[in-house]
């Protein structure tokens, strides 16, 4: 794994998606020290997107309409964005 002692480890993909739905075992999960810790939402986000996509399509192909409301979507999203600004 990853970079010099003291920095942020490099992940797979695989990683990724595991450290998604906390189905990472204590040795990958476990780092020495706080700047070691990968940023998780950040590498969590193209998963979500691509989970949104899908979940859109799944319901399009299946009902041949949208689920949910355009509205509720929009302003999920933006609040999503919005509690990621103060970093």
């Amino acid at each position: 794994m990853g970079a010099e002692a003291g920095g942020p480890r490099d992940t797979a993909p695989g990683q990724q998606l595991r450290a998604l739905f906390y189905a990472l075992p204590p040795g990958e999960s476990s780092f020495r020290t706080v700047e070691e810790l990968p940023d998780y939402v950040e590498k969590s986000i193209p998963f979500f997107i691509t989970f949104i996509g899908l979940e859109f399509a799944v319901s399009w192909i299946q009902k041949r309409k949208l689920p949910g409301r355009i509205n509720d979507g929009i302003c999920s999203l933006s609040l999503g964005i919005l509690s990621r600004l103060p970093e």
